[in-house]
């Protein structure tokens, strides 16, 4: 008897264990790529639909897309800051600086409505502001409370999205790369549609980052969600990171 229920609390733990993992983190990693894999699909029905230019232009729907999701990123960072008691300087850090890259994508629509680098000056600016204000406001705690940010899930999927960002698609939006590449005919359209189709994906991962960051910052803020699992090993909420980065400094 004893063997039996021994055996019956190892299943009742592997499914426990099962089931909190496709709530948790890993479930939503999960999700994340099958809409990456939906959105490419997705993409190419349009293609197939409509023409390359029409998709991938300046404030086409690709571009639309890009300035939604990096919309979605800044406002749930902001909101995540907030809510949070720790790692406040940093994601508001954050939040800015895909704030500008929102108002940069838009940078056409700006110049239409506005005057010439209207973005910098209409965003870039207070989003520049609210950053030193933030830096200098939290400049004794900005450090520590950064380190514990960078193994959460959002703070990772956020780094990804920034580094390709800033790297794969920065090469890929030089028109003499598709010229030497022998797309000289058609060279600016090549170069639009293959950046922003590759920016989207960035922007995606943003999106997705985003969504982690709501999540940790839920737990953070101590507010019941029964919808919400509790949370697995390697997937720390950012008052708990805080604290274990401050017990760490005053041992040491």
């Amino acid at each position: 008897m004893a063997q039996v229920a021994c055996n019956e609390d190892t299943r009742g733990e592997g499914r426990a264990a099962w089931m909190q993992a496709a709530t948790g983190y890993p479930g939503r990693l999960t999700v994340y790529g099958l809409t990456a894999i939906a959105v490419c699909h997705l993409l190419f029905e349009l293609i197939g639909r409509n023409s390359v230019d029409q998709i991938a232009h300046e404030q086409g729907l690709v571009e639309r897309s890009q300035v939604a999701m990096a919309v979605f990123t800044c406002v749930a960072f902001f909101y995540a800051a907030a809510k949070s008691s720790t790692g406040r300087t940093g994601l508001i850090l954050c939040a800015c600086m895909v704030g500008y890259a929102a108002a940069r994508e838009s940078d056409a629509w700006f110049e239409s409505v506005f005057f010439d680098d209207a973005y910098k000056y209409l965003v870039g600016l207070p989003l520049g502001v609210i950053a030193l204000v933030a830096t200098y406001l939290g400049r004794k705690r900005v450090l520590p409370e950064s380190l514990a940010l960078v193994p959460t899930p959002a703070l990772t999927l956020f780094a990804i999205a920034g580094i390709y960002l800033c790297s794969v698609c920065q090469v890929l939006d030089r028109p003499d790369l598709w010229s030497e590449l022998g797309a000289a005919k058609d060279a600016r359209t090549t170069k639009a549609a293959v950046e922003e189709f590759a920016e989207l994906f960035g922007y995606l991962v943003l999106a997705f980052s985003a969504v982690e960051v709501l999540v940790m910052s839920r737990r953070a803020s101590g507010v019941a969600v029964r919808t919400l699992p509790a949370p697995i090993p390697g997937e720390p909420s950012i008052d708990r990171l805080g604290r274990e980065m401050q017990q760490g400094s005053k041992a040491a």
